[in-house]
């Protein structure tokens, strides 16, 4: 993904300010405009897709939990906390 010349600007001026405020003590659409600036920073260095395809982690059709009673929580281990795509 490649930053247009506005959000390298947002990223730019948002790091020197992050290094004198914290960004829950700014005005609150400063403080917005802030996380967007991080969001798109982290999308560009950090975040990938943790998914490959939905083939691969399986269907609501071909769901392998054997208990309807796993259809109301979350487990640890990351198994069928998305119902779209258990794994």
């Amino acid at each position: 993904m490649r930053l247009s010349l506005g959000k390298k600007l947002l990223i730019g001026a948002f790091s020197v300010l992050n290094r004198v405020a914290l960004w829950h003590r700014m005005p609150r659409w400063i403080g917005l405009l802030n996380l967007v600036a991080i969001r798109d920073q982290l999308r560009v260095h950090n975040l990938v897709d943790t998914y490959p395809s939905l083939e691969a982690y399986g269907d609501a059709a071909r769901c392998p939990m054997d208990h309807s009673k796993y259809l109301a929580v979350r487990h640890s281990d990351g198994k069928f906390n998305d119902l779209k795509r258990p794994s």
